[in-house]
């Protein structure tokens, strides 16, 4: 897998930090083909040792509610013709909105090609070519660092090397146990302060200090390992690569069974080959359950059974690529090549021949990029389509957020949104559970322009302007000093709110929050604005002699006096958020009701006339029922 979404799985207990909390991915409904706005990555790093693969991403993590974004990207932008931020090689982006955090600034030297997030979401393991990050010249091809800064973790060390001297690589990670498996091309995995260790191709290192462990030693052969996958119960080790052989024996070639301590399990590994000897390699792998999920060249994907080692299905594409990332996320398997027609469901289309029509019994549907598998038996499923193209290269990177949505890298280069419109991508996009499966996530924007239009001695309007919204905003809340005190419909391009019954001469603050029909909120727009005093104006005296002459466990009955030219008068509550109106009377009592027993609340009165004049308010008292 090119990244570590598959691999959330397997972290059952996930402590719960403010700023790094992991969520367990769940089973998703199906995901709309439309795809969600978020900013792109832009530029193409050359130079690098894989020139020949043209993605922009190639992983892609998460830890709380950001998402990492890896690969051979060179900046950010918000869209296609906006202005570039200059990030290389790692950025991050929030989870729910799609934006750039720009306090994330890691500065690395080469491209990166592996993300892992630590189980308790306090480190951000990175894979790579790299030599430097933040000018720490020990971070050799695998680091580990701070996921809100990007700053280098010390205390977490692991080189990836080689013996002849090439930069070590590393092209995948995953989190079992107490350990991070490595996968990619080097010959030795720690050093530093910590002891070398000979693993070729695949090692393990400590989550908690990088230090490798020298009881699983692997010895590949003839090529890079591209993906690596533990069993669920660790008692088997898997590995998808151009590696021809492991011990020096072809059998484990491409596809590799490892027992514990590194060597091959000759028994369970049965790789079928592919249509033939010239395009034979393995991109990917996953364990789930009681299947290995193997993806590869020659546009294939291979179901073997864990158990036995025998091939339980395989299904392929016919026009695109190679099968390139796969990842677990719930119940499904997903898995990405560069692949944009038809896929064929049980049936090897390039080992058959290429035929122009399917056999009996044999189902091809469409595929963009990106299919869908059954996680329990393997088969295809064929509701899940995207709607997006690419430039060349395809998805090589799949995570399922913690939101049910699904985020897809590679070189993507444009989708239809929800709103039915096209949309240019910059490399990756994040698509999310369709309106049957109530999976809108993407919030509105802050309503705009919130201005007041009108001030009285006893009355505000504000105004604003009405946001974007993906799918569309149903309503807004209003609030006054922190305090809900109304909604307003969707109904118009520009809307306002009456706040009546103020106190003269003060100010008020004032937000409001877009909301869509998924229950999505906006950030809020605020506004201070004030009320008058108007000399002219005729005055109204303050209530005074507010008292409660009644309580029960249920009820707080409220008296004042009379107040000359009042012809009604409001009354104020505040229970611990600041004061609301809770009602208006003309008459000088109050009844508030139904409360709970043994509540305490404070209540102030305020006088209007006949001309919408309203008092200063009376001296508040505090009121509580009884036990």
């Amino acid at each position: 897998m090119r990244n570590s979404s598959r691999k959330i799985l397997a972290l059952v207990s996930l402590l719960a930090f403010t700023f790094s909390l992991i969520y367990t991915t769940p089973a998703v409904a199906e995901i709309s083909p439309e795809g969600e706005s978020t900013w792109g990555v832009y530029g193409l790093a050359t130079g690098t040792q894989s020139d020949a693969i043209a993605s922009h991403v190639m992983a892609i993590e998460q830890i709380g509610n950001r998402i990492y974004v890896g690969g051979k990207f060179l900046e950010a932008r918000a869209n296609k013709n906006s202005p570039g931020v200059s990030q290389p090689f790692l950025a991050a982006f929030d989870a729910t909105t799609g934006n750039f955090i720009s306090s994330f600034t890691p500065q690395i030297e080469k491209p990166v090609y592996a993300l892992q997030a630590s189980p308790d979401g306090s480190k951000l393991f990175v894979g790579g070519e790299f030599r430097t990050i933040n000018g720490d010249t020990q971070a050799h091809g695998l680091a580990a660092l701070d996921p809100i800064t990007g700053a280098v973790d010390t205390t977490w060390r692991s080189k990836a090397s080689n013996t002849n001297g090439a930069r070590g690589v590393v092209n995948e990670l995953t989190v079992h146990g107490d350990h991070l498996y490595v996968a990619g091309r080097f010959t030795h995995l720690g050093g530093v302060s910590r002891p070398k260790h000979a693993t070729i191709g695949a090692g393990k290192v400590a989550l908690a200090d990088g230090s490798a462990d020298t009881s699983f030693s692997v010895n590949t052969s003839g090529g890079s390992v591209w993906g690596i996958a533990v069993a669920p119960d660790g008692s088997k080790i898997y590995l998808a690569g151009r590696h021809s052989a492991v011990d020096g024996n072809t059998a484990g070639g491409f596809y590799s069974v490892l027992n514990t301590d590194g060597s091959l399990n000759t028994a369970l590994s049965k790789y079928q080959g592919n249509s033939g000897p010239s395009r034979v390699y393995g991109q990917d792998v996953a364990a789930v359950g009681d299947l290995v999920f193997w993806g590869g060249s020659e546009h294939i994907i291979y179901v073997f059974d864990a158990n036995t080692g025998n091939l339980v299905r395989n299904h392929s594409t016919d026009k695109g690529g190679d099968y390139q990332d796969i990842e677990v996320v719930g119940d499904r398997v997903y898995a990405s090549c560069h692949c944009y027609t038809n896929h064929w469901a049980d049936f090897n289309y390039w080992a058959a021949g290429r035929p122009k029509t399917p056999p009996a019994g044999i189902a091809i549907t469409p595929i963009k990029y990106v299919a869908a598998y059954s996680a329990n038996d393997g088969s295809h499923i064929d509701t899940f389509v995207l709607n997006t193209s690419a430039t060349q290269a395809g998805v090589w990177a799949i995570h399922g957020a913690s939101d049910g949505c699904l985020w897809v890298g590679g070189d993507l280069s444009s989708m239809t949104t929800v709103a039915g419109n096209q949309r240019a991508l910059g490399g990756f996009g994040k698509f999310c559970e369709g309106a049957a499966g109530g999976g809108d996530t993407q919030a509105p924007a802050t309503p705009g322009e919130l201005t007041q239009t009108r001030q009285e001695a006893a009355k505000i309007v504000i105004r604003w302007k009405k946001p974007f919204d993906n799918v569309g905003v149903t309503s807004y809340e209003i609030s006054r000093d922190g305090v809900v005190i109304g909604t307003k419909e969707s109904n118009s391009g520009t809307l306002w709110y009456v706040d009546s019954g103020l106190v003269r001469n003060t100010t008020y603050s004032y937000s409001v929050v877009a909301i869509d029909a998924a229950g999505n909120r906006s950030a809020a727009a605020t506004l201070d604005a004030s009320t008058v005093l108007a000399p002219a104006e005729p005055m109204i005296d303050t209530p005074e002699g507010l008292r409660s002459t009644n309580q029960t466990r249920e009820r707080i009955v409220l008296n004042w006096q009379r107040v000359t030219n009042a012809t009604s008068y409001i009354i104020q509550k505040d229970e611990g958020a600041g004061f609301v109106t809770i009602g208006t009377k003309t008459s000088r009592w109050y009844t508030d009701k139904p409360l709970s027993p043994a509540t305490t609340a404070s209540y102030r009165v305020l006088a209007q006339d006949a001309d919408g004049n309203v008092s200063e308010p009376s001296a508040a008292i505090a009121v509580s029922t009884l036990p």
